[in-house]
């Protein structure tokens, strides 16, 4: 009895050793790759840096308009007026989002001052300065001045 429990215990020190070993035996290989913190600092964080800034989008970008003059903008563009006063443009799906008074703008609605606006998509929508205005936008735009043509 003695002498088989003696056997039992070594085979399962063995089991264990083999299993130690083979599971710890090689950090550092391709299926158990070891992370220092100078590739995390020079290579993970640059790559996590590059793909926020690429995210991220631009800056807010001032734009000056004069009365008359159309700012009509692409999907997801952000519009804040500083100065001055407008009339939303809008199309048959609806109008420009003001998220900072959770309401949509309909179409010849005064442009708010100092609210978020989010252009929802690309179809025209966007907006008249009927006085010289200062709008912040961060996203695809462009100003039409109808007046010249």
């Amino acid at each position: 009895m003695k002498r088989i429990f003696v056997s039992l215990m070594i085979a399962i020190a063995v089991f264990f050793g083999v299993l130690v070993t083979v599971n710890y035996a090689a950090p550092g290989d391709e299926t158990d790759p070891v992370v220092t913190k100078s590739y995390l600092d020079n290579v993970f964080t640059e790559k996590i840096k590059e793909l926020v800034s690429v995210e991220q989008g631009s800056k807010f970008e001032l734009v000056n308009m004069t009365e008359g003059k159309q700012i009509v903008c692409g999907a997801g563009t952000e519009l804040i007026l500083r100065k001055g006063s407008g009339i939303v443009i809008a199309t048959e799906k609806g109008g420009i989002a003001n998220v900072s008074k959770s309401v949509d703008l309909p179409s010849g609605a005064q442009v708010p001052a100092n609210s978020l606006l989010i252009v929802p998509f690309d179809d025209g929508r966007g907006f008249v300065a009927t006085a010289d205005v200062i709008v912040m936008v961060k996203g695809s735009y462009e100003v039409i001045d109808y007046s010249s043509n």
